[in-house]
């Protein structure tokens, strides 16, 4: 039996054209292992309350040179890939910078993107938010040019990678 024109043209709606993706973390597993789809790497630690630490906190202990990267650890795809067209992206996330009390401040953050898989290189321990090393961007795209956008404010730093 042959299907009308018509019936197959609107049948054709009621396909999606994309599949969104949502994720949404409110507290991650305290057991400090990479089971809530976020990989840890560096000092990254989840604290007894739920929330992740990116570096050391200790009191009394040594705080220099300290650096951590809370991943997710799925691909997230920013583009269609039979038509090149950038998919929209949004994200919202909360955070909080704290002194450990009696030492200076000098932590910052940043939010990347970047291929899946990605990992901390070596030389970038404190400072330089383990992405940049004394020659500069350590993230790159590895087929054409990487386009970048730098804002800093206030010890924060968000890296678009397109």
């Amino acid at each position: 039996m042959r299907v009308p024109p018509v019936v197959s043209s609107f049948l054709l709606l009621l396909v999606p054209m994309a599949s969104p993706l949502s994720f949404n973390f409110s507290r991650f597993p305290t057991d400090n292992v990479n089971t809530s789809g976020i990989i840890y790497q560096g000092q990254a630690w989840v604290s007894s309350v739920g929330v992740i630490d990116l570096t050391k906190n200790e009191a009394n202990g040594n705080l220099n040179m300290n650096r951590g990267w809370a991943v997710y650890e799925q691909p997230v795809r920013l583009w269609d890939n039979a038509t090149r067209n950038l998919s929209d992206f949004t994200t919202t996330f909360s955070f909080v910078v704290e002194t450990v009390v009696g030492r200076t401040p000098a932590d910052g953050l940043a939010f990347f993107l970047a291929p899946n898989g990605s990992t901390m290189p070596n030389g970038t321990d404190g400072g330089t938010l383990a992405l940049f090393t004394d020659g500069g961007i350590y993230l790159e795209r590895e087929s054409g040019a990487a386009g970048f956008a730098i804002q800093s404010s206030h010890g924060l730093l968000f890296l678009f990678f397109i």
